[in-house]
């Protein structure tokens, strides 16, 4: 581990939906300051997307829906989507991920 790296540790009890909230929060804000900053009407741009994009989150492989439900919770508690925006979160698992990632690379290599 890198010297400068320090983490701390996370409160005893903490559940992990908080945790999953509190990641989807932590990218929801970098993704949308990154929007924002790139492109000349970022923030107009970051309005009329965040109504109808689609949020798709990787898991691993063999977790099952109770799992991904936590996950569409916690995402929708962090504002990714709007409550009733739940349908637009999908689910890939890491297997797939892999999958699409090599079609993806023998086409463009």
């Amino acid at each position: 581990m890198p010297n400068k790296f320090s983490h701390k540790r996370l409160p005893r009890g903490l559940p992990v939906e908080k945790i999953f909230e509190d990641f989807f929060a932590y990218i929801k804000t970098h993704v949308r300051g990154f929007i924002v900053k790139a492109y000349g009407s970022g923030e107009q741009y970051w309005e009329g997307s965040q109504q109808s994009m689609t949020v798709v989150l990787t898991t691993p492989n063999g977790w099952d829906g109770l799992s991904q439900n936590k996950m569409r919770t916690a995402a929708i508690r962090a504002g990714l989507v709007q409550p009733d925006g739940g349908n637009r979160i999908k689910f890939v698992s890491e297997g797939e991920v892999s999958i699409i990632i090599i079609i993806i690379l023998s086409v463009l290599f």
